[in-house]
């Protein structure tokens, strides 16, 4: 009938009554609609794009806020691939039991993945609504405008999707670490190695940083005078930015390696526009013959020894891991992020580390 901006609740009120009263005597009722109704129905009808167009044009507009390359590929497996038997119809003819048929054979397998792929389709119907893209059916008819991937009062009361979502979690496999008193050793046997990668590595356990914000540290983000090294926040997990307090052997690890003029990345890949690769790491511990630890499991040796071995607070501890400490009202009212503190602690840190 129109907008909340354009009609009274009475006036719409109204205008619901004749419309009943037309369509009771078999009469359309679209010349009751508004004048910017009657457009959007027009341009709804000339121009319904399928699901495989609007899918690809939402990740296009997405793309921008997206944090990396493996995001993007991530949208596009999910809905190039196990949606592809939407890929053909127009997304105003696609229905709550097209996507439940989309979604169930992923559901009973892979039940994480499924219930990304489900927001993710949530997504795409989300931008078509406000288009007028939902607005009318293929027939012509004006339709309830509804999000057919929508969860809460719709694929929710399934009962083949609320059988598997209540089903017991897999239990969460971490990393695997190596324990505290090891690492010393571990370190001066990753000393003796030459490579950018046993560098990196080096470095991921004396700041206790994520494998990520490690191989993806750039110059400019480090302050040898101030001993910082702050990561922005379109780089870290929680998306905030993270000051990371380099510790003397950390800065001094950071001053030996070598930079290549043109080339951001201080661990350097194979040209100018990328750094050192993703497995470089994993790849030095197999040839190390430590299969039975991961890069990442540095950081929860950080943690226990901090735990066991430190009076230090545990909130330093979990900031100097990036971690969110506190609920979303405490973070509010808690504006320090303790870096005098943490700085004591990643200086104790590296004594330990070192053998010190």
């Amino acid at each position: 009938m129109g907008t909340a901006s354009e009609l009274t609740l009475a006036e719409a009120r109204e205008r619901r009554e004749k419309a009943v009263r037309h369509l009771a005597a078999q009469r359309d009722p679209g010349p009751l609609m508004s004048a910017a109704a009657r457009r959007q129905q027009e341009q709804t009808k000339a121009g319904v794009p399928k699901f495989l167009e609007a899918a690809r044009a939402y990740i296009v507009d997405a793309a921008p806020g997206f944090k990396s390359k493996k995001t993007v590929q991530a949208w596009n497996r999910a809905l190039l691939h196990y949606a592809k038997p939407l890929h053909d119809k127009p997304i105003n003819a696609i229905t709550t039991d097209d996507v439940a048929d989309v979604l169930k054979p992923v559901w009973r397998t892979r039940l994480e993945t499924a219930r990304k792929l489900r927001w993710r389709l949530e997504a795409v119907f989300a931008e078509a609504i406000p288009k007028g893209f939902r607005n009318t059916a293929p027939n012509g008819e004006m339709i309830h405008i509804k999000n057919p991937a929508q969860w809460d009062d719709n694929l929710a009361a399934l009962a083949a999707f609320r059988k598997a979502n209540n089903r017991r979690p897999t239990k969460v496999r971490h990393h695997s670490s190596l324990p505290y008193k090891e690492l010393p050793s571990f370190y001066l046997d990753l000393e003796k190695r030459e490579s950018s990668a046993a560098s990196a590595m080096r470095l991921a356990i004396l700041t206790a940083c994520r494998t990520s914000e490690i191989l993806g540290a750039r110059w400019n983000e480090i302050n040898f005078e101030l001993s910082l090294w702050t990561i922005p926040a379109y780089r870290m997990k929680a998306d905030r930015e993270h000051q990371v307090p380099l510790s003397d052997p950390a800065n001094e690890l950071l001053r030996t390696i070598a930079r290549f003029e043109g080339h951001p990345f201080v661990f350097v890949g194979k040209d100018k526009e990328h750094h050192l690769s993703n497995m470089s790491m994993l790849m030095l511990l197999r040839r190390m013959g430590r299969t039975d630890i991961t890069p990442h499991g540095f950081r929860s040796t950080f943690r226990t020894w901090a735990q066991e071995c430190t009076s230090f607070p545990r909130e330093v501890a979990e900031m100097a891991l990036a971690h969110l400490v506190g609920s979303a009202v405490e973070r509010s009212y808690a504006h320090s992020n303790l870096l005098e503190k943490r700085k004591e602690l990643m200086a104790k840190w590296a004594e330990f580390v070192l053998g010190r």
